[in-house]
């Protein structure tokens, strides 16, 4: 089978060696590349992220597709009916909440951003990079004993609630799945 990768930035070596390693045909390309050409591709799988909805001006570029892949929790990038009409298969990250619990990287991120804002920090590493040194302009808060609001307290937002209590802060959120007072 042949597998195309139409959003590779980064796309693990690991990954296609295990591709390889299992039989399949693994290839690389973008949508930009994929349009130019004259030719329909022959792919039995895409690996496809959000760079773009998928619908049915991107299915005319392959004659043979039967599986999109996408490592996404979320599918409102790919049009579903027209999948499940034209029998494609769909594989996901969605449902795999086991898996998902054990990634911590969007909350991570999250919790990077609040602090280098709450400390100052791009503005101080800016300062610097332009020879300034007073420390002074960037004086940051403290968290302890702040309040945090989040919005949605599902995987990441319990994540991110964990962190705020790491650091003493008090939190709050709304989420209208979540009956805990």
């Amino acid at each position: 089978m042949k597998i195309l990768n139409l959003e590779s930035s980064q796309y693990s070596s690991l990954a296609i060696k295990t591709w390889e390693d299992n039989g399949y045909n693994y290839s690389e390309s973008n949508w930009s590349l994929l349009a130019s050409s004259k030719v329909k591709n022959d792919s039995d799988i895409i690996i496809v992220r959000l760079e773009r909805y998928i619908s049915d001006k991107e299915l005319n570029y392959f004659n043979n597709l039967k599986y999109i892949i996408s490592a996404t929790t979320g599918l409102n990038h790919l049009d579903l009916y027209l999948f499940e009409k034209k029998n494609i298969k769909i594989i996901s990250l969605k449902g795999h909440d086991d898996f998902l619990n054990g990634i911590p990287s969007t909350a991570e991120f999250t919790w990077g951003l609040l602090l280098s804002l709450i400390k100052k920090i791009p503005f101080a590493f800016n300062h610097v990079l332009n020879n300034g040194w007073n420390r002074d302009l960037f004086i940051g808060n403290q968290l302890k004993r702040k309040k945090i609001g989040i919005i949605g307290l599902g995987r990441t937002g319990k994540k991110v609630a964990r962190y705020a209590k790491a650091f003493d802060m008090e939190v709050f959120y709304y989420d209208p799945y979540v009956k805990d007072e």
